[in-house]
């Protein structure tokens, strides 16, 4: 059997250029980098030195696979206009140049793709056709592997686009809005990969747009999409999360790893999105080591896609394996192939890395860094509930996202209806913060790179902000002042840092809170099959109600939205 895939992803190397304030983590900043980049040779340099430090690194850590994107800058259509024919050929100069670099060393490489990447000429060609598309995307599949033999294979994301934030030459639109549309499009192009000897790797990864949006935990629409889909087919892989929602804690392995025997790779995230960047330890040594566990029991699996750098929009600046780097992103990701490739335990990974001298000192610090992950970031009780809204499996970490925290009504409202004990539970979150001034201690013996004050004046803000929306009325005047009060020095004192958006209403009607936390009720389940009530809720004819409805309330819910990420109507369609 071939040897199974230890993928990790390459973008932190290209970070030589990159916005000054909020940064778009999911890729390569290309609109930033090419202002230096193209026609800059100290960039290029920079960039070939970080390249070869890194790949040299995560080789001798075990990975042996590359994600790198992007196939839109390495096909050129003969439609294109001849401006961007020439950057496209400055692009495939440098990217064949940094191929060779990664194939001396030993790796597979799998460009990542959207379907579809699209600019206006690709837009004028295709005309919203899903057949041309296919067929544009065929031609792509082959031009590439024609221009490029070091090149392995390709993995697709059909569930999602481009933010509204990114700009350039390509953004990307989902295309594939159905399961048969999904399935037509594997069944069109695998034979291509099957008789060039490439590999075609799927992700299942889906936000909730449009019929295919529940591919990530829907079993039947899953079975649509991989329907006639042989396991014979070693040029074929899916490509799935660990769980049935993005990288959070709290989740059971997925159980369409156990659907049928089509080979599968898990993802995993060791520069935790949504719990930090890395800015503060949060360790997944233990999570993973249990998904590890019952992978093997998986005939199909094919190996692990980590991702150390890649995922979420923040501030905060740490480059994995390289100068400006996190302790704790480098940690997670040496931890994580020791564990899968090794066959390691956690405490083994743990003595690998820092050795067996103060292994239990180690693992005591890291015990209560997963505590207070546990305990003040995420509501153990509400996180490990199942809800649904719609298409879309709801975050077991709602208030919190990257690096925004929500305290609204809507936020208010919503913790009511679903979390019971809130007293006990903000209690809880207070008593944890203790355990971060003995983490202090602990990583005192270690000598650790460890930022005290940054972790606990933020997890203190957590745990305010915790006590604000469990709190018995909607709009707490001693709280909210203490809030403000620390937030101020909080500011001050670290320019990257979490940003916390307060709009509570101080004359919250009990008529109104009625009707919210109604609606909220009729809108969510707990269960993730659909009810009656959720096909007469979500259909073409209400869309724009709930679009309405958005703009309407849109002051209470994250600030972030429609601003990062996908446009909020797609959840709609």
């Amino acid at each position: 059997m071939e040897e199974k895939l230890y993928i990790i992803d390459i973008t932190s190397p290209f970070f030589v250029h990159h916005p000054e304030g909020l940064i778009n983590w999911s890729k390569i900043p290309y609109s930033s980098l090419e202002q230096y980049f193209l026609y800059n040779t100290q960039a290029k340099v920079d960039i070939e030195v970080n390249i070869i430090k890194y790949l040299k690194k995560v080789k001798s850590l075990g990975y042996n696979a590359l994600s790198m994107d992007e196939l839109s800058r390495l096909v050129v259509f003969p439609f294109y206009p001849k401006s961007l024919k020439k950057k496209m050929s400055i692009y495939s100069e440098y990217y064949r140049y940094l191929f060779k670099i990664a194939k001396k060393l030993g790796f597979k490489i799998l460009i990542t793709t959207d379907v579809m990447f699209f600019n206006r000429a690709i837009e004028q060609y295709v005309r919203n056709s899903v057949t041309s598309m296919i067929e544009l995307m065929k031609t792509a599949v082959v031009q590439l592997f024609s221009e490029y033999n070091d090149i392995h294979g390709i993995i697709f994301r059909i569930g999602e686009s481009d933010g509204v934030d990114v700009q350039g030459d390509f953004t990307s639109n989902i295309v594939l809005k159905t399961p048969e549309d999904a399935n037509l499009f594997i069944k069109e192009l695998l034979p291509l990969f099957i008789e060039l000897r490439k590999l075609f790797i799927f992700r299942t990864w889906t936000i909730g747009a449009y019929k295919c949006g529940d591919l990530m935990w829907n079993e039947k629409t899953y079975d649509k999409v991989f329907r006639d889909i042989s396991s014979d087919d070693d040029n074929f892989i899916i490509s799935m999360k660990y769980g049935n929602c993005d990288f959070f804690r709290f989740q059971s392995l997925n159980p369409l790893f156990h659907r049928d025997s089509i080979k599968k790779i898990v993802e995993l995230q060791t520069r935790r999105e949504y719990e930090g960047f890395g800015e503060f330890p949060s360790f997944t040594g233990w999570d993973y080591k249990e998904y590890h566990d019952e992978l093997l029991t998986v005939e199909s699996f094919a190996g692990i896609q980590v991702w150390c750098q890649t995922g979420g929009w923040s501030r905060f600046r740490n480059f994995t394996f390289l100068e400006n780097t996190s302790y704790w992103n480098e940690l997670n990701t040496f931890v994580t192939i020791k564990i899968f490739r090794n066959n390691m335990t956690v405490e083994e990974a743990l003595a690998s890395f820092h050795g067996r001298e103060k292994l239990d000192t180690l693992k005591h610090f890291l015990r209560l860094s997963e505590k207070t992950i546990n305990t003040i970031l995420y509501d153990q009780k509400y996180a490990e509930m199942n809800l649904f809204f719609n298409r879309v499996r709801i975050p077991p970490l709602l208030h919190i996202s990257w690096d925004n925290v929500t305290i609204t009504d809507s936020m208010f409202h919503f913790y009511r209806v679903f979390v019971k004990k809130r007293e006990k539970s903000v209690n809880d979150a207070y008593e944890t913060l203790e355990d971060i001034n003995t983490m202090k201690e602990l990583a005192d013996q270690l000598q650790v790179p460890y930022n005290y004050n940054f972790h606990y004046d933020t997890f203190r803000l957590f745990a305010i902000s915790r006590d604000l929306l469990y709190s018995k009325k909607a709009y707490d005047t001693t709280l909210i002042n203490r809030l403000y009060e620390l937030l101020g020095e909080y500011e001050a004192e670290y320019p990257l840092k979490y940003r916390f958006y307060v709009n509570l209403s101080s004359d919250s009607k009990l008529l109104s809170s009625f009707f919210a936390r109604l609606a909220i009720r009729i809108l969510v389940r707990k269960r993730k099959k659909y009810r009656l009530v959720d096909y007469l809720l979500f259909n073409r004819a209400t869309s724009s109600i709930y679009l309405l409805l958005f703009y309407i309330v849109k002051d209470k819910l994250p600030k972030f939205v429609n601003k990062q990420g996908m446009p909020v109507q797609s959840l709609f369609s």
